[in-house]
């Protein structure tokens, strides 16, 4: 009998800014704020202690995350996770582990707006997951732990990104990144 998969997939949006959200983030900022994530993940999410990039280019790479602190939702602490990232630029980031095929997108995007309100642009930053485990089957009560923890881990994920460019922005560091001499 085949070992069970489960997959469990879900995305979530958060609005850039919304009234009173303060410094406005530009498209510029929020795309900063992805590179850098890409590079540094562990900037933006408590449970990645260290990333190192293993090879590629500014756009095309693989990166091994050490998993820190009490763990992730399927991953325990201190385990390490390859994963291969394509830089898509002013548009999104997709990671994809290599030995599962579970892939996290964090993206951009405009609104619908109409006249667009340059002043307080209407921006999207997305993330969306695509989670595959083995030996969990669908139905169990495993498997409903995990898409409950993971469901509030993708939302916070989105939510927080935002906070920490805004915060990143405050700081000066979006400004610093974009420089062609540093990167992100």
């Amino acid at each position: 009998m085949a070992t069970p998969r489960f997959n469990f997939n879900v995305s979530y949006s958060e609005p850039v800014n919304r009234p009173g959200d303060e410094p406005v983030l530009t498209m510029d900022d929020v795309w900063q704020g992805i590179a850098h994530g890409a590079r540094y993940p562990q900037d933006m999410a408590e449970y990645v202690a260290n990333c190192e990039i293993l090879s590629g280019d500014k756009v095309k790479f693989r990166r091994r995350l050490t998993i820190g602190g009490g763990g992730a939702v399927h991953t325990g602490a201190g385990e390490a996770i390859d994963q291969d990232v394509i830089l898509r630029p002013m548009l999104n980031v997709e990671a994809t582990t290599t030995t599962s095929g579970a892939t996290t997108i964090f993206g951009m995007s405009q609104g619908t707006q109409d006249p667009p309100n340059a002043e307080r642009p209407e921006i999207y930053f997305t993330g969306v997951y695509e989670l595959w485990i083995d030996g969990v089957e669908d139905g169990s009560k495993e498997a409903e732990e995990v898409r409950v923890k993971y469901g509030a881990l993708a939302k916070g994920a989105t939510q927080d990104g935002v906070k920490t460019f805004r915060r990143w922005k405050k700081e000066g560091k979006l400004e610093q990144w974009a420089k062609p001499e540093n990167g992100a």
